[in-house]
């Protein structure tokens, strides 16, 4: 392929190696350069952030409960649709430090948040630390985001969200099912990890009480009735349906 375009843009849809020839003219003078290029190629993933607020420490506990309830989720996906499933980056646990106290997430930051409380400031301030702090390693839209943030978040397990001007699509469970994901019983943070990511998805809730994807009348999650237990929480037919159609699913 050729361009005659100043810095073109050329999308890949597989690893390429490549050599790249550049032809300079200026009048009679022709001077031509070559040299190999390698073309990574990512295919559309899921990335898991441990995003730790400056009034926060490390919790070596709550990582390896990361580290244990990713292949967890992509297997739970995979065994209710009959064989799909999300890829997770590689790795798919990233660690990042905020200079932000976990105060700092629920307030308004003149950032051009909608609504006056917590639940609609979180996400847009969520999604603004995560670019200062992940931007270059972000791959855009080929990527979801799936952000464990230990702040103290009251009435909210977890949210899923396309906040602000940025490409790529978040899911963030805070501090209560978070903290479960080093205990002997994680099913909490599981169940509201699955739900977020089915959001992500393309998934909308349902008032089914076996459903993951149960809620959605803006009270705490689940309310009413007792909600199902993760890894028993069912998909609907049509829910596994919008899942093998989607882009993130192979």
């Amino acid at each position: 392929m050729t361009s005659t375009e100043e810095s073109p843009i050329i999308s890949f849809y597989s690893s390429e190696n490549l050599k790249v020839k550049l032809i300079a003219k200026n009048g009679l003078v022709v001077d031509t350069f070559i040299w190999p290029v390698q073309i990574p190629y990512r295919p559309m993933s899921v990335s898991i952030v441990y995003m730790i607020p400056k009034d926060k420490t490390f919790d070596p506990a709550l990582y390896k409960g990361l580290e244990e309830s990713a292949p967890l989720l992509q297997e739970w996906f995979k065994q209710k649709t009959g064989g799909k499933t999300f890829r997770l980056s590689s790795p798919y646990v990233d660690t990042v430090h905020s200079a932000k106290d976990g105060s700092w997430f629920v307030g308004y930051h003149g950032l051009g948040s909608s609504g006056n409380n917590d639940f609609s400031y979180l996400p847009l301030n969520t999604n603004d630390e995560l670019y200062n702090l992940l931007h270059k390693k972000i791959n855009n839209s080929r990527q979801i985001v799936l952000v464990f943030l230990p702040a103290p978040i009251n009435n909210v397990a977890g949210i899923a969200t396309r906040a602000g001007a940025y490409p790529w699509i978040t899911a963030i469970v805070y501090n209560s099912p978070f903290q479960t994901l080093s205990s002997t019983f994680p099913e909490f943070g599981l169940r509201i990890a699955a739900h977020e990511l089915g959001h992500t998805f393309g998934l909308q809730h349902n008032n089914n009480i076996h459903g993951i994807m149960k809620g959605g009348d803006g009270t705490p999650p689940f309310p009413g009735d007792r909600p199902c237990v993760f890894p028993d929480c069912i998909l609907l037919d049509n829910e596994i349906q919008v899942l093998k159609n989607c882009q993130f699913f192979f």
